[in-house]
């Protein structure tokens, strides 16, 4: 395997998630497959480009986590 890159370990996490791309506010109904204390994995057919802006929504259980990120 090559280098890892990261700067903090990622954890097992699955959960729902909406992604707004902040550009045209298109929605994407994803989940999150994975959890780091810098981002986050998202299980994405279509992978939006590098440094999309977006609004994040991930649910769990019968609460949810909001925040804006960029895709790396």
């Amino acid at each position: 395997m090559g280098d890892e890159r990261r700067r903090t370990p990622r954890y097992p996490f699955i959960a729902t998630a909406e992604v707004v791309d902040q550009s045209t506010q298109a929605s994407i109904s994803t989940r999150v497959t994975e959890l780091s204390l810098n981002g986050c994995y998202l299980d994405m057919p279509n992978p939006l480009p590098k440094d999309t802006q977006i609004k994040l929504k991930i649910y769990s259980e019968s609460k949810f986590f909001e925040s804006a990120g960029t895709i790396v």
